[in-house]
């Protein structure tokens, strides 16, 4: 059996996901939604896909799509899941789920109660060297967790208008990449976290475009991530514990993972390439759908809800309102 996807949009993220599916066993691509009429017949061109549709409605109405990929802006996210829900259909979305605590909380329920597969498509949590990881944790190899330390940004024109930079398309660097630092953190740590707080330079559009954030969680543990539009920096992640360390190579997209001991020599290694991390997660959702699975054991609807509180926490610090659309 082929899980038959149907994605909405056909930005970069959209085509760069659909490529993927393509070229996936187990998956196709039955149809693409785009009020982008030129965009929609492009990629469907490119990938084969039989059927084109220009509004989401037609797309979730088609009886032979099993699973819907949500790659719109982030401010349509939230919307688009629960239209898609509401007419029965498996769910992934693009990170960030919502914007919101309320929004993520009231996806959640509204999964559930129709029994009905939902997950937040944060790839970085189906990648081997970053399951790895957390293996050596669970198995003591580094002690007991004391610190974690991540950080993604990159370099963008400031442009008011384009999506990292726009409030009304869910645009800021906490949204864009500073969620994976704090997905991860949680991941790792186990649990959410008690206490958050951080920092962050506000553009004249509203959105946050650098920021560093503290995160403790109730082991005493503590994260630290920094995430921008106004730098490049690496994008790598430490794991500090009592024991020793777990160094993360290019962590979002992770395919090399180190074990050291406390004197940073290396122990272990784990590496495993591929061409697009994509992949993984697509095989993870394939495979809980075949199995009648509702929610990734990996990405539970939960820990889009603890993702969301922290969102919550530091855009109130900051001054900021998340406006996504209802």
């Amino acid at each position: 059996m082929s899980i038959r996807f149907g994605i909405i949009g056909t930005g970069v993220i959209s085509t760069r996901f659909g490529g993927v599916v393509a070229k996936t066993d187990g998956v196709t691509l039955h149809a693409v939604a785009d009020t982008n009429e030129a965009m929609a017949a492009k990629f469907a061109e490119t990938y084969g896909v039989p059927q084109v549709y220009h509004n989401i409605d037609a797309l979730l109405q088609d009886k032979d799509v099993d699973v819907v990929y949500i790659g719109a802006p982030t401010s349509f996210h939230t919307f688009m899941a629960k239209r898609a829900i509401l007419c029965g259909k498996a769910v992934i979305s693009e990170k960030p789920m919502s914007m919101t605590a309320a929004d993520a909380e009231s996806l959640k329920a509204l999964a559930e109660a129709n029994d009905c597969f939902l997950m937040e498509g944060m790839w970085t949590l189906c990648m081997p060297a970053v399951l790895q990881a957390k293996k050596w944790i669970e198995a003591g190899r580094i002690g007991r967790v004391r610190q974690i330390y991540s950080e993604f940004s990159f370099r963008a024109p400031y442009t008011p208008a384009q999506r990292l930079f726009n409030p009304a398309l869910g645009g800021g660097s906490l949204f864009d990449v500073g969620v994976y630092c704090i997905f991860l953190s949680n991941f790792i740590m186990g649990s959410a976290p008690t206490t958050v707080c951080g920092v962050a330079d506000i553009a004249p559009t509203g959105v946050d475009v650098n920021a560093a954030f503290t995160l403790k969680y109730p082991t005493g543990g503590i994260a630290s991530g920094v995430c921008g539009f106004q730098a490049r920096s690496n994008t790598n992640a430490w794991i500090y514990g009592s024991d020793g360390s777990i160094w993360l190579d290019d962590f979002y997209r992770c395919q090399c993972a180190e074990l050291r001991d406390q004197d940073g020599n290396v122990v272990e290694r784990f590496e495993e390439s591929c061409e697009d991390g994509f992949a993984y997660e697509i095989k993870h959702v394939r495979d809980l759908l075949l199995a009648g699975k509702t929610q990734s054991p990996l990405i539970p609807l939960q820990a889009s809800v603890d993702c969301a509180k922290v969102y919550d926490q530091l855009l109130t610090q900051w001054g900021i309102s998340a406006a996504p659309v209802m």
